[in-house]
């Protein structure tokens, strides 16, 4: 018998051996069988290989056992080299079957139910023993049953603690938040865990490099639960806000940039209470600063636009550019937060001396802003020529449709941007529109308000979105929308805004639009959203502000279009509520604007339309005690109703 079968027939023996060993009722039996096992496992490598032969061992492992093992330092009985050397033992059992057998029938027998034991080990294992149990937590955590048990762990302190220092509590603990938001059906016992486990991260993360704490909470903030994480009273929030200002003024621009897209992400997760916690003035050291941190921050996102901007297009085919987008559309976002706070701010408070700077630093910011705000301009005019218009100053019906194929008497879209829609996909797009929407209304100064007038193209291009040949190739414009319309409301303040306008056939972009909604209405959809009727309205308001630019010229026929609509809205009801009721009114009276201001011979073709509008008018001053009609609307009606009285219209 050569030297090979007998080290076979061997290992062989030993196994069995061993399995009888763990198959014993006492503890000391089954102790030196894993004992004899992890022997096995480390010099054997055919043993390894055999997943047979691994999977009957894995079945006779006592699992109680290896709980009462991790344990260990519960025991009073034993030293504490004694309890690192059972704690090691089981760990290592654990790992090496967790390494060669798939995880999820580890999991179907039984290694789920060992979580807690694992996490509670973590304090009493040896650092090679910790970090195979950090491994086999991660492995489990990966999937929704182990993620589920990891954040039900009684223990969790103890993967919390050392979470920043150790890259792999950190990661083990992503995925198990992740999976928590994205797949778990949170109850109330599960979320207060979210609130202890970010609290402890950022507790103690301070002073340390904070990087992997900002990109998991970046990652984890779009789907955690609504109801208690998004609350004002997240003891979390304001330590990481600190933390978040120290991190931005530091050197390394890696971090500052993880901290300014987390920064951001908090924003948007936290319009009301994380603002004023990120803007307030107070200073980050016992020295004194120079500039407040407010200044220099909003002035870094500034300088960082304006400076990427001259070479930014051509980046946009590297692969460099989704995440130079990503950062500068985080720019954009706070700096729309800082405009909101700051108008929030002058809204709410008469006294100079509450404000988060002095006069002097808001005028540069004011100037600052106003400059980046026109770059972006430049920005959309080119960006949209390359990817769209393949020129500006095209009238609309001869310019290319995204994803549609062009007509030779069409041009073509330049090749460095993508012709399916691309410009309208980038989220650098959408932050720069709602960044330019928030400046125009807040500034009133006429000359950004005329630059802009110069891309009221791309403006109405991304509010009327175009379905692509496949759905792959569709970009919807609704989040466009808002923005647009806010824009709007600045640049058709001026001549050149309202010419604009009428030339790019403005009215027929928001008129259907708008003819959707007040479809939806007509056909009694009950779940015609409160925000498509506030989009509503600002239409209404936009359109009456075009139809006075026209005051005293006959308006175009096709604008009678409204007026049909309107009357094609339902019989008043009692049930109306608020938003509604301003919605009807004010449609109502752009009805009577383009009626009287309509030639009769074009009026005369929509009499039937306009004595629908009287009957409404009249039922809702009937009804006004038993709905929510205010004194303004109840006013306006009055005054429609005269209106098209006086025009012969009964």
């Amino acid at each position: 018998m050569d030297s090979a079968t007998t080290n076979v027939h061997d290992h062989h023996a030993a196994l069995d051996r061993t399995l009888n060993l763990l198959k014993a009722l006492d503890d000391t039996s089954r102790f030196v069988g894993l004992a004899l096992l992890k022997s096995l496992l480390d010099n054997h490598e055919e043993l390894r290989n055999d997943i047979e032969a691994v999977s009957k061992c894995w079945t006779a492992v006592p699992l109680p056992f290896l709980q009462r093992l991790l344990k260990a330092p519960k025991s009073k009985q034993k030293n504490t080299e004694e309890i690192t050397n059972m704690v090691d033992l089981a760990v290592f059992v654990i790992y090496n079957f967790a390494l060669l057998i798939p995880t999820t029938v580890l999991e179907e027998d039984g290694l789920i139910e060992m979580t807690q034991e694992l996490v509670y080990a973590l304090r009493y294992s040896s650092p090679e023993a910790r970090i195979q149990i950090l491994r086999i937590l991660v492995s489990l955590a990966v999937g929704r049953k182990g993620s589920r048990a990891l954040l039900e762990t009684a223990h969790l302190s103890a993967l919390i603690e050392i979470a920043p220092s150790e890259p792999l509590a950190l990661e083990a603990l992503r995925y198990t938040l992740l999976n928590a938001t994205a797949h778990l059906e949170l109850d109330h016992p599960l979320q207060d865990k979210f609130d202890i486990i970010l609290s402890g991260l950022v507790i103690r993360s301070e002073g340390l490099d904070a990087k992997q704490l900002f990109e998991l909470i970046t990652d984890l903030l779009p789907g955690m639960p609504l109801s208690d994480i998004r609350s004002a009273e997240s003891p979390w929030l304001p330590a990481l806000a600190n933390m978040i200002r120290a991190n931005i003024m530091s050197r390394p621009s890696s971090i500052r940039r993880t901290a300014t897209l987390l920064a951001s992400a908090l924003s948007q997760a936290f319009p009301l209470t994380f603002p004023p916690l990120l803007f307030h003035h107070k200073p980050l050291s016992k020295t004194s600063e120079t500039k407040p941190f407010l200044y220099l921050f909003v002035n870094l996102m500034s300088i960082d636009l304006r400076s990427t901007f001259p070479s930014l297009l051509e980046l946009l085919a590297s692969p460099e550019y989704p995440d130079i987008s990503q950062r500068l559309a985080a720019d954009f976002k706070i700096l729309s937060t800082f405009i909101s706070f700051l108008a929030a701010m002058f809204d709410e408070e008469e006294d100079q001396n509450t404000l988060p700077l002095p006069p002097d630093l808001l005028l540069k910011l004011r100037r600052e802003l106003g400059e980046t705000a026109s770059l972006t301009v430049e920005y959309l005019r080119d960006r949209w020529d390359g990817a769209v218009s393949g020129a500006a100053g095209l009238h609309p019906s001869i310019r290319p449709i995204p994803g549609k194929p062009e007509s030779k008497d069409t041009p073509l879209a330049l090749p460095w941007d993508d012709k399916s829609g691309g410009v309208a996909k980038d989220p650098l797009t959408l932050a720069a529109i709602q960044y330019l929407a928030l400046w125009l209304r807040e500034d009133d100064g006429e000359i950004l308000r005329r630059e802009a007038a110069g891309i009221l193209d791309v403006l109405l291009g991304l509010y009327d979105a175009h379905d692509g040949e496949q759905a792959h190739q569709r970009y919807d414009s609704l989040e466009y929308k808002s923005p647009v319309l806010l824009a709007l409301q600045g640049v058709l303040d001026t001549e050149d805004g309202m010419d604009a306008f009428l030339r790019e056939d403005g009215w027929a972009v928001l008129s259907k639009d708008l003819i959707t909604i007040i479809h939806q209405i007509s056909a009694g959809n009950a779940d015609t959203h409160a925000g498509e009727l506030i989009r509503a309205v600002q239409i209404v308001d936009i359109l009456d502000s075009v139809q006075e630019h026209k005051a005293g010229d006959e308006i175009r026929e096709e604008w009678m279009e409204l007026v049909k609509m309107a009357a094609s809205l339902p019989v008043p009801s009692e049930h109306e509520f608020d938003m509604q009721l301003d919605f009807r009114v004010s449609l109502y009276q752009l009805a009577t604007a383009l009626s009287t201001q309509a030639s009769v011979r074009i009026r005369a073709r929509y009499t039937t339309h306009i004595a629908a509008i009287v009957r409404s008018c009249r039922l809702l001053l009937e009804m006004r005690g038993a709905m929510p009609l205010n004194t303004d609307n109840e006013e306006v009606t009055r005054t429609v109703l005269k209106s098209l009285t006086r025009l012969g219209i009964k």
